[in-house]
């Protein structure tokens, strides 16, 4: 009886301790990475988009709508092997064709904003990246990472000018 007991009382250490680090772990996981930019502005040990090359995770391409109401680009979920478990967005921009070109540049509307915003349902978190319109075409829309330690993350892209707010384009909530 009393060795049943033991066993049991190591069997609940065991499992809360590896709770405990397990929590542990993606909370420094998320210190280092979330709300931070994929190409290491914030620092080296942030540094996840190319080199090497991202990669596009397995998700649907949401069209995402321009203030006139037209498809100007779409939604890209992208991961790197150098960062495991950590997503951002780009939204390459659409060509004369009307298909998403990594090449193409897009000109946001004076007075409108992209927001690229990144969200974590399992802990509640939300990361908006907004791109203000400049005097000049930008090359792609780009949010700040989150980690998938604790949960999916799926990511929303929509303009706004303060009054008016497009459609938002959604991906799936994703675990690369």
């Amino acid at each position: 009886m009393i060795f049943a007991v033991v066993a049991i009382v190591v069997g609940v250490v065991v499992v809360l301790g590896s709770d405990h680090r397990s929590q542990s772990d993606a909370a420094r996981h998320e210190l280092q990475y979330d709300g931070k930019d994929p190409r290491g502005l914030d620092g080296a040990d942030s540094r996840c988009a190319d080199p090497p090359p991202s990669l596009e995770v397995k998700a649907s391409r949401p069209p995402v709508l321009g203030p006139d109401g037209t498809v100007v680009g779409v939604v890209e979920v992208r991961t790197s092997a150098s960062c495991p478990g950590v997503v951002w967005a780009r939204v390459p921009w659409n060509n004369d064709r009307g298909e998403a070109d990594p090449s193409a540049v897009y000109q946001i509307p004076a007075g409108w904003v992209l927001h690229v915003v990144t969200h974590r349902p399992g802990t509640a978190t939300s990361v908006d990246t907004p791109e203000p319109s400049v005097a000049g075409p930008i090359p792609y829309g780009l949010s700040t990472m989150l980690t998938t330690a604790r949960g999916c993350v799926y990511v929303e892209a929509y303009f706004s000018n303060g009054d008016d707010r497009t459609v938002s384009a959604l991906t799936p909530c994703v675990t690369p």
